[in-house]
Protein backbone atom coordinates (compact mmCIF):
# COMPACT_ATOMS: atom_id res chain seq x y z
CA UNK A 1 0.00 0.00 0.00
CA UNK A 2 2.65 2.44 0.90
CA UNK A 3 4.33 1.75 -2.50
CA UNK A 4 1.20 2.31 -4.54
CA UNK A 5 1.04 5.27 -2.99
CA UNK A 6 4.45 6.75 -3.45
CA UNK A 7 4.62 5.41 -6.89
CA UNK A 8 1.10 7.63 -7.60
CA UNK A 9 2.85 10.46 -5.45
CA UNK A 10 6.21 10.24 -8.19
CA UNK A 11 3.95 9.03 -11.05
CA UNK A 12 1.81 12.38 -10.48
CA UNK A 13 4.77 14.73 -9.89
CA UNK A 14 6.31 13.18 -13.36
CA UNK A 15 3.19 13.84 -15.39
CA UNK A 16 2.09 16.84 -13.96
CA UNK A 17 0.61 18.68 -17.26
CA UNK A 18 2.16 22.25 -18.25
CA UNK A 19 -0.90 23.88 -20.11
CA UNK A 20 0.93 26.42 -22.19
CA UNK A 21 -1.39 28.66 -24.11
CA UNK A 22 -0.56 28.20 -28.17
CA UNK A 23 -1.89 31.15 -29.60
CA UNK A 24 0.29 30.64 -32.76
CA UNK A 25 -2.27 28.01 -34.10
CA UNK A 26 -3.31 28.43 -37.17
CA UNK A 27 -5.78 24.99 -37.24
CA UNK A 28 -6.23 23.33 -33.58
CA UNK A 29 -4.57 19.89 -33.56
CA UNK A 30 -7.25 17.60 -32.93
CA UNK A 31 -7.34 14.07 -33.49
CA UNK A 32 -7.73 14.00 -37.24
CA UNK A 33 -5.08 16.23 -37.36
CA UNK A 34 -2.55 14.26 -35.25
CA UNK A 35 -4.10 10.60 -37.02
CA UNK A 36 -2.99 12.03 -40.49
CA UNK A 37 0.24 14.51 -39.76
CA UNK A 38 2.59 11.93 -41.55
CA UNK A 39 0.69 12.09 -45.16
CA UNK A 40 2.52 14.82 -46.39
CA UNK A 41 2.23 17.91 -43.90
CA UNK A 42 4.94 20.10 -42.88
CA UNK A 43 4.17 19.92 -39.60
CA UNK A 44 5.67 17.67 -37.33
CA UNK A 45 3.04 17.37 -34.31
CA UNK A 46 4.06 13.89 -32.99
CA UNK A 47 7.43 12.24 -31.45
CA UNK A 48 8.09 10.14 -34.50
CA UNK A 49 6.50 12.07 -37.02
CA UNK A 50 3.13 9.89 -37.12
CA UNK A 51 1.54 7.12 -34.66
CA UNK A 52 3.90 4.68 -36.98
CA UNK A 53 7.07 6.68 -35.24
CA UNK A 54 8.84 6.20 -39.00
CA UNK A 55 10.59 9.51 -38.40
CA UNK A 56 10.16 9.98 -41.75
CA UNK A 57 8.90 12.84 -44.69
CA UNK A 58 7.56 12.09 -48.11
CA UNK A 59 7.92 15.86 -48.86
CA UNK A 60 10.07 16.11 -52.11
CA UNK A 61 12.36 19.44 -51.59
CA UNK A 62 15.45 17.47 -50.20
CA UNK A 63 16.48 14.53 -52.48
CA UNK A 64 19.41 13.45 -54.15
CA UNK A 65 19.75 16.08 -55.92
CA UNK A 66 18.81 18.81 -53.74
CA UNK A 67 21.00 17.49 -50.65
CA UNK A 68 24.63 18.68 -51.50
CA UNK A 69 23.47 22.27 -51.48
CA UNK A 70 21.94 22.11 -48.08
CA UNK A 71 23.50 24.31 -45.27
CA UNK A 72 21.96 25.41 -41.68
CA UNK A 73 18.84 27.65 -42.19
CA UNK A 74 19.78 29.12 -38.75
CA UNK A 75 20.61 27.24 -35.16
CA UNK A 76 19.50 27.90 -31.69
CA UNK A 77 21.13 27.79 -28.39
CA UNK A 78 18.70 27.46 -25.27
CA UNK A 79 21.70 27.58 -22.92
CA UNK A 80 20.77 24.17 -21.09
CA UNK A 81 23.89 21.85 -20.47
CA UNK A 82 22.24 18.38 -20.53
CA UNK A 83 21.26 15.33 -23.36
CA UNK A 84 18.59 16.64 -25.58
CA UNK A 85 16.10 12.97 -25.91
CA UNK A 86 13.30 14.83 -27.48
CA UNK A 87 12.23 15.18 -30.80
CA UNK A 88 10.75 18.79 -31.58
CA UNK A 89 7.49 19.33 -32.67
CA UNK A 90 6.65 21.90 -35.80
CA UNK A 91 2.69 23.02 -35.61
CA UNK A 92 1.70 26.14 -38.12
CA UNK A 93 5.77 27.16 -38.31
CA UNK A 94 5.82 27.07 -34.32
CA UNK A 95 8.63 24.98 -33.28
CA UNK A 96 8.28 23.31 -29.50
CA UNK A 97 11.27 21.73 -28.15
CA UNK A 98 11.89 21.04 -24.43
CA UNK A 99 15.26 20.75 -22.70
CA UNK A 100 16.54 18.37 -20.15
CA UNK A 101 15.86 20.66 -17.55
CA UNK A 102 11.96 20.89 -18.21
CA UNK A 103 11.72 23.98 -19.90
CA UNK A 104 9.95 24.52 -23.14
CA UNK A 105 10.88 26.80 -25.60
CA UNK A 106 9.18 28.10 -28.44
CA UNK A 107 10.07 29.04 -32.03
CA UNK A 108 9.76 30.66 -35.77
CA UNK A 109 10.63 27.67 -37.47
CA UNK A 110 11.55 29.29 -40.47
CA UNK A 111 13.93 31.94 -38.69
CA UNK A 112 14.84 30.26 -35.27
CA UNK A 113 13.94 33.24 -33.29
CA UNK A 114 12.12 32.94 -29.85
CA UNK A 115 8.71 33.28 -29.26
CA UNK A 116 8.18 32.41 -25.49
CA UNK A 117 9.96 30.04 -23.38
CA UNK A 118 8.93 28.63 -20.19
CA UNK A 119 11.17 28.04 -17.26
CA UNK A 120 10.18 25.24 -14.80
CA UNK A 121 11.65 25.10 -11.67
CA UNK A 122 11.91 21.45 -10.79
CA UNK A 123 11.91 20.38 -7.14
CA UNK A 124 13.48 17.56 -7.85
CA UNK A 125 17.21 18.24 -6.43
CA UNK A 126 19.04 14.59 -6.76
CA UNK A 127 17.95 13.26 -10.68
CA UNK A 128 19.27 9.20 -10.66
CA UNK A 129 20.43 9.84 -13.97
CA UNK A 130 20.64 13.04 -14.86
CA UNK A 131 18.49 15.39 -16.18
CA UNK A 132 16.28 14.23 -19.21
CA UNK A 133 13.23 15.33 -20.49
CA UNK A 134 11.25 13.36 -23.46
CA UNK A 135 9.70 16.11 -25.48
CA UNK A 136 6.25 17.97 -25.46
CA UNK A 137 3.14 16.93 -26.78
CA UNK A 138 0.91 19.20 -28.62
CA UNK A 139 -2.76 19.23 -28.93
CA UNK A 140 -6.44 20.71 -28.44
CA UNK A 141 -4.55 24.85 -28.21
CA UNK A 142 -2.12 23.40 -25.40
CA UNK A 143 1.61 21.89 -25.04
CA UNK A 144 1.85 19.25 -22.69
CA UNK A 145 5.06 17.84 -21.09
CA UNK A 146 5.80 15.77 -18.33
CA UNK A 147 7.86 17.14 -15.25
CA UNK A 148 9.54 16.35 -11.90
Amino acid sequence: MQNQRQFRNIVGKLLAVLLLSTGAMAAPVDDARLTASSNGSTDWLTYGHGYDNQRFSNLDQINRTTIAGLAPAWTYHTGIRGTFQGSPLIADGVMYLSTPRNHVIALDAATGAEIWRYEHIMRAKRLCCGPANKGPAIGYGMIFMATA
